[in-house]
Order: structure tokens, then C-alpha cells, then sequence
């Protein structure tokens, strides 16, 4: 059937009816073989439609940005302005484009704007723009196209009449108001006419015809004028105000008003009088530059809203509002609130404001609300869930329902409830380790840990112990735990948790913190086995807590004063001085820098089970600077041990720790206090003095210890020996003592001869003096004699008899 009709047909037919047979009546074989033949070529056309599409589309995207963007001397012309040569940018009419001189890259108003009159010049009819805004354009006029110099019988210098003429309707501009008319010269009269016809049928006017109807005003130039009239820049000018809402587009001139005085002027110049229209806020009057306003608007023939909105040539743009302008007439293009451009559908248009990228620009309460842009507007949205209102500064803001407010009032009042009783039980648990912060902090705990950081050496390492800590190893400061106490604090013994005895001492209240920091910034540096060792400190209460090692057997003047149960041996109290010594010389010249003890005395030496001394007490020592010789500092110290040089002069030496050792070794020969007023003469109630005294009057076996005596034939010249030595050590002048360093090695060979040698026999070695074979001790520095038992006047002793460093004859 079909198949064979369509063969015969193709076969009996010509190629071009086999193509349309083929095209009427396909084969399904056929119309497949069609759909595999030209499916390439339909994806290549629907690809170059779509190419050309892009490519106009892009095309019409850079030419709408370069519409956009048109200038000509600095000055931006967009849309309803033009350039004359910018093709393909769209203007509203002819009268808005602009044309752009080349040469010097000015923008000029379109000649086309500008009407002419028969007696008007052609070369006067283009004027440079000198600035283009959203309703106004100013022009510069100080060509002499709007300047007419006139003679004194009312005829031009130059033989023109120069008038500005403004085309009717459909003009868009018209004069500003704020535009003026000013007449310059001397002796002659302004008069300002319009030619109310709009054309040039009477123009120019007739000098001796009335000007009733027409005349706008005038004004007289007299001469001469009391001084400078600041509205026109001289004083042979006169300026006549434009009436607000006249004549805005007529032809204007200036005529004769009167001749004042004819004599005044000048026929040789014809620049002596003349009249403009200016706008005083671009006219330069000094380099005669003179500028005028004029007003533009779309003109429309409808006068109201909806006419122009329904008008063909409407050319606002969405989101935009129209204002009219009566005198045109016509109307201008804004957008509405919240949107910004233009407003003119073939210019920016109108796009939306994001208010909400700039704080300034929306009314959101800050930090309360978030804010969302909306077109055309924003809203405020209050952050809490429990707030209603629209979130603004200026409305309702944010506040909270009655339900709500009701709701949160109870809430809070249960929560406050359950915090209340929670922060009580916090406060009592944690209101202790506050406290101990604040002691730690106003203890000076800061710089006190660091000075433990650095004090570390190698040693046993020093601690900040706790509160509880000691409290448990005193038993809460029990009296009966209680050492001794002194003007700094109170020393309690404690015993610690893994066992250890220790010596606690605790500040006295309003003791000044820097007086502990003191002490522990030289202790920290101290490590010598003379030396009670500092072990920590805690500063986690109102006073601050210092512990060092214990020294069970009490001080040395306890040790030394009548009704102790013990009695010390010349040994025992001659290894206690060397000890001693020893300490302190290891303060002033090993240690780093060099540290002055300040208060050596007999209760500030510590003595253990083996009667080994230990030096304590440094609360008012000091360091020495490096590279100084003294320090000066108010007198502190213990009465009896003061050195009298530093007493005078407030200079504190190395050999002021001298003086009071000297003291010391006294204590150690005679086992009296360094201050007796009750048992002793006035004059000797200082030990040091009785000393000085007996030692000059070769009785100083009357004040050894008598607790020595039983002894004495043995211990004789080691006794004299140290008491020539102390003798030395309590020099008036501080420059007659012998070093600490000396005085320790002469007590180390005190010591060493004293053991090894039984037999009464001695022989100091040097140390600033010279023996006899009766082992006689004279200081070189004084020039003390033996022989003579004589010492210089300069000396602070008297004389001594030699009979009493005589070892060989006892007494």
C-alpha cells in the first residue's frame, strides 16, 4: 500500500518532487534519518541565537555605562542631559543636549536653547556650563552677550543691543529669581525691560516710549557714592533685585533711565557704563566674572500628578515621585524614601536603600534589635523572644507584654531566690581562698614567689606554705608553742606534717610589708651553715609568715645569763664567736652583692644541742650596692651594739657589723648584758665602755665571767687573746677596725691553738698587730707599745698594762 505508492511515486517523479513527496509524506525511516541528520545544526543555531542575545545584551549593558557616565570638564551629564556627540545616549528633547568643546574641554549650553532677536549677535549665543544640578544649571555670561555698554543718551558703544532670550514652551529652563540686574558706571540711570511678546517685535524699544506694562524696575549710579556697595562689588554700581516669579523667560535689556550728570562721563570709553545679569553667588565683580542661574524641568503640557503619570512622555521611574514646576511648566523625577538614583526611567533610576548596612540611616535600637532591609524600607526586630514592639528609636521600641512581664517577674523572683541561697553556701566555701588571695596580694606575694624562684640554688628548695599548713603546726598558735617574740613579730615552733620541727615567725600587725620583703629577698641568697636557713614563707594571712629551721637550745644570751641551768664553757663560747664570725664574714664578702647584718647581738645568735651558733634575724639588713663603700640609712639597731661612727655620721659599714661583734665578744669574756643600769655605775652601764675601761687599766681579769675561773689557767691567754681582739673590734673610728674577714681567721687560730695547745701559750697571727714571746698583742694601725703601755693621742683607748696580755704570770 503505502510503501509501494511512495516508492513508485519517487521513482517516477523529478528530485525536486521527490523532495517535497518526501517532506509531505516521510517515511518513519525517513523522519528518523532527518532528526539524526539535523540535530547538530539545530544546537549550533539555538548556540548563535543565544551568542547574539549575549553579545546585544552586553553591548546595550556598556552603552547604558557609558550614558551613565558622560563628562565634559569635570562636570557629569546624565540623562535628561546629553552630549551632542555621544551617540546612542538618550536625552529628554534637544534642549538638554550639551555640547563639549574640544579645544578647551569646557561644556557649552546647546545654541538650540538659546532664542535670538534681529539685533542680536551670533557669536554670542553659546555659553560655557559651569555647573549641572538636579534642577538648575548655571551658565558663565561674561561674554558680552548679556552685557549692554551704553552711552549717556541711551545708545550701545558698540552698535548692538545684546539681549538673553529663552525660548517658550517647550523650554525647560527659565530664570532663577535669585538672579540680578546691576548697572555699572557713574551719573546714569538703569532702566530693565521685558518684552512681554516673547519675541522681537518690540525690541529694541523706543527710548522715549512708556515703559508701564513692560518695565521691570531700575536703578540709579551716583556719583560719588559714600563708599563700596557689597552687592556689586564698587561704588559707582547700583543692583536691582529680580521680582520672584516674573517675566522668567522674556527677552531682557537695560535702557536710559536718565542722564544724571553728563559732565561726569567719559565719551573716550565706552566701558564707563554698562549693565548685566549676574547671580551673586558665581559673579567674580574684582575680575569682572559674571555668572546667572536658570531653572530646567521636563515640560509637560499637564499640569497635575496624574496627567503627567498618564502622559506618553513620562520618564520617571519606578519607586520614583514627581514635583512640578509651575513656571515651566513642567515637572522633575525623585525618588521615594528609602530608594536612591535619579528617578528617571532612562537614567540610574531607582534603586533600594539597604538601610540596615549603615547604623545612621535606620532607627534600630543597637544591640536590641535586628534589623532587616525591606524594598523601599527596613524593619526592626527586638532580639529577645519575650519583647514585642516595632524596634525603633522614634516608636514603640522593645518592651515586654503584661503577660510577659508578669511571667518574668515571677521567674526572676524564684530564680533570684535559688541564686541567693546558692551564692551563700559559695561565699562560705570560697570566701576563704578570696581572702587568702587579698593577704597574698597586699603581703607582697608576687614579687616574694619570684624571689623564691630565684633564691633557689641547689639546696633544699623553699616553699609558699599554706595557711592550714602551719595553723595545724603551731595548734592554731598555742602559748605554748610560743618561742619569744620582738618589736618585728612573734617566733612560734611548729612541727609539719612529714615530721619536721620548724620555727615560725609571725609578723606583728601594721609592721610595713616591705620590712618582710627585706628580710626574704636576703634570705633567698643566703647559704651558709652558720646561718639559720630559711625554709618558705605563707602569705595568706593578715601577717605574713616567715619558717625557717628550728635551733632547739634558745639564743646565745639566754645561754649566757646567770640561773640558766647550763653553763657554757670557754670552748663552747669560743667556737660560738668563731661561728659567728664566720657567718657574718661569709655576708659581707661572699655573698652576692655584699649584705650588712645591721643587728648583731647575743639573742639574734641561735646555738643548737652542740652549742653550734646559727645567725638570725635579718629583717633590718640591707645589700650593699655594687661599687659602694656605705650606705646611708636612718639608725637602726639594739642600744648597747650600735656603733657610735654610724650613730654620728648615718653612714652604715662593714665595719659597723665589727663594732657589734666586738660587743659580742665581750658578752662571751665577762658574760654580762651589753646595758645594765641596774647593777653597774651610770658611766658604765654600757658594756662596752667597762671593757674599754678595764682592759686601759690592766684589770681585765676583774671582768671575766667568774664562771670561767675554775678554768681560768688554762683558758687565760685564749680569753686575753679575744679581748685584745674585741678591744680592736670597738675602735671609735671605723677605719682602726680590722675587717670581719680578719677578725674571723684570727678567731680560727684562737680556736685551732686553744685545742691543740694545752699549755697556756699563744701567738696571734698578723692581723694588723705584733706579738711579744709574752704573747703581748699591739695594733700597728694605733701604734700601741707594750713596752710603754702608751698608745697615741689619736688612739680611742688608753693605756694598757702590759702585765695583762702577759700569759706566763697569772694574777
Amino acid at each position: 500500500g503505502y510503501s509501494l505508492n511512495m516508492k513508485q511515486r519517487l521513482k517516477l517523479s523529478s528530485p525536486s518532487e521527490r523532495l517535497n513527496t518526501l517532506l509531505i509524506f516521510p517515511s518513519p525511516q525517513s523522519s528518523m534519518h532527518m532528526h539524526t541528520t539535523l540535530a547538530p545544526f539545530i544546537t549550533f543555531t539555538l548556540a548563535f541565537i543565544l551568542l547574539c542575545v549575549r553579545l546585544v545584551i552586553t553591548a546595550q549593558q556598556q552603552q547604558q555605562a557609558a550614558c551613565l557616565n558622560q563628562t565634559c570638564g569635570g562636570i557629569k551629564v546624565s540623562y535628561p542631559f546629553k552630549l551632542a556627540n555621544a551617540t546612542g545616549c538618550p536625552s529628554f528633547s534637544s534642549f538638554f543636549e550639551l555640547e563639549c568643546d574640544p579645544l578647551n574641554g569646557y561644556l557649552l549650553f546647546n545654541k538650540a536653547s538659546l532664542g535670538t532677536s534681529a539685533n542680536a549677535t551670533a557669536d554670542l549665543i553659546s555659553l560655557r556650563v559651569l555647573a549641572l544640578a538636579n534642577n538648575s544649571i548655571i551658565l558663565d555670561v561674561t561674554s558680552t552677550m548679556v552685557t549692554m555698554k551704553l552711552t549717556p543718551n541711551g545708545t550701545l558703544c558698540d552698535g548692538d543691543l545684546k539681549s538673553l532670550l529663552l525660548p517658550s514652551f517647550p523650554s525647560p529652563y527659565v530664570f532663577s529669581d535669585e538672579n540680578q540686574f546691576g548697572g555699572f558706571g557713574c551719573a546714569y540711570g538703569v532702566l530693565v525691560i521685558a518684552n512681554p511678546a516673547g519675541n522681537n517685535t518690540s525690541f529694541p524699544a523706543n527710548i522715549s516710549a512708556s515703559f508701564t506694562d513692560v518695565s521691570l524696575g531700575g536703578c540709579d549710579m551716583l556719583c560719588p557714592s559714600g563708599g563700596n556697595n557689597a552687592e556689586c562689588g564698587h561704588n559707582q554700581c547700583c543692583v536691582f533685585h529680580w521680582p520672584r516669579g516674573s517675566f522668567p523667560r522674556w527677552t531682557l535689556y537695560a535702557a536710559e533711565r536718565s542722564l544724571l550728570s553728563a559732565a561726569t562721563y567719559d565719551p573716550e570709553s565706552c566701558s564707563s557704563n554698562y549693565a548685566t545679569l549676574f547671580h551673586p553667588n558665581y559673579t567674580d565683580f574684582d575680575s569682572q566674572k559674571y555668572g546667572i542661574k536658570l531653572m530646567w524641568a521636563l515640560p509637560s503640557n499637564h499640569t497635575t500628578h496624574l496627567g503627567i503619570m498618564q502622559s506618553p512622555e513620562y520618564a520617571c521611574s519606578n519607586f520614583s515621585t514627581i514635583s512640578l514646576v509651575q513656571e515651566v511648566p513642567g515637572y522633575l523625577c525623585y525618588c521615594l524614601p528609602g530608594y536612591t538614583g535619579d528617578g528617571f526611567a532612562q537614567g540610574i533610576k531607582c534603586s533600594d536603600i539597604d538601610e540596615c548596612k549603615d547604623v545612621v540611616q535606620n532607627d534600630c535600637i543597637q544591640g536590641q534589635t535586628t534589623c532587616y532591609n525591606t524594598d523601599g524600607n527596613y524593619t526592626c526586630r527586638c532580639k529577645s523572644p519575650f519583647q514585642v514592639g516595632d524596634g525603633r528609636k522614634s516608636g514603640s521600641g522593645c518592651y515586654f507584654s503584661p503577660t510577659i512581664r508578669n511571667a518574668i517577674a515571677i521567674s526572676t523572683s524564684i530564680l533570684g531566690l535559688i541564686v541567693a541561697i546558692a551564692s551563700f553556701f559559695t561565699v562560705q566555701v570560697f570566701w576563704r581562698k578570696r581572702l587568702k588571695r587579698r593577704y597574698f596580694i597586699q603581703n607582697g606575694g608576687t614579687q616574694l614567689q619570684k624571689l623564691l624562684l630565684l633564691g633557689a640554688r641547689g639546696e633544699e628548695s623553699r616553699k609558699l606554705f599554706k595557711v592550714e599548713e602551719l595553723q595545724a603546726a603551731t595548734k592554731n598558735y598555742s602559748s605554748d608553742m610560743k618561742l619569744g617574740a620582738g618589736g618585728f613579730g612573734t617566733v612560734f615552733k611548729g612541727v609539719l606534717a612529714n615530721g619536721r620541727v620548724v620555727a615560725i615567725k609571725k609578723s606583728n600587725k601594721g609592721v610595713d610589708p616591705t620590712q618582710l620583703l627585706n628580710e626574704l629577698e636576703i634570705m633567698v641568697q643566703i647559704n651558709h651553715k652558720s646561718i639559720v636557713k630559711f625554709l618558705g614563707c605563707c602569705l595568706e594571712t593578715v601577717e605574713p609568715l616567715l619558717v625557717y629551721e628550728y635551733v632547739s637550745n634558745g639564743n646565745l644570751m639566754e645561754n649566757l645569763r646567770e640561773g640558766n641551768h647550763i653553763i657554757m664553757n670557754w670552748g663552747q663560747r669560743l667556737k660560738v664567736a668563731r661561728q659567728t664570725a664566720e657567718a657574718l664574714a661569709y655576708l659581707h664578702g661572699a655573698a652576692v652583692p655584699p649584705i650588712l647584718h645591721r643587728d648583731v647581738k647575743s639573742s639574734n645568735v641561735l646555738l643548737d644541742n652542740n652549742f653550734d651558733a646559727k645567725v638570725a634575724d635579718f629583717g633590718v639588713s640591707r645589700l650593699v650596692p655594687e661599687g659602694a663603700t656605705h650606705i646611708s640609712t636612718a639608725v637602726q639597731g639594739t642600744i648597747g651594739y650600735l656603733d657610735p661612727e654610724y650613730f654620728q655620721t648615718l653612714q652604715l659599714t662593714e665595719k659597723s657589723d665589727v663594732y657589734s661583734m666586738g660587743v659580742m665578744l665581750v658578752e662571751l669574756i665577762t658574760g654580762l648584758k651589753p646595758v645594765d643600769n641596774n647593777n653597774r655605775e651610770p658611766r658604765f652601764a654600757n658594756l662596752a665602755l667597762l671593757f674599754i675601761h678595764y682592759m686601759n687599766e690592766g684589770r681585765v681579769e676583774d671582768v671575766i665571767d667568774p664562771r670561767l675561773h675554775n678554768d681560768l689557767i688554762h683558758t687565760r691567754c685564749s680569753i686575753l687573746a679575744v679581748a685584745t681582739l674585741a678591744l680592736l673590734c670597738l675602735s671609735l673610728h671605723g677605719s682602726q677596725r680590722p675587717l670581719m674577714s680578719h677578725v674571723s681567721e684570727e678567731l680560727h687560730h684562737i680556736m685551732d691553738e686553744f685545742l691543740d695547745s694545752p699549755a697556756p701559750l699563744h701567738q696571734p697571727h698578723d692581723l694588723g698587730y705584733h706579738r711579744t714571746s709574752f704573747g703581748a698583742v699591739v695594733a700597728k694601725d694605733l701604734q700601741l707599745s707594750v713596752q710603754t703601755g702608751r698608745t697615741p693621742a689619736s688612739s680611742s683607748f688608753m693605756s694598757i698594762d702590759s702585765s695583762v696580755l702577759d700569759c706566763t704570770m697569772p694574777r
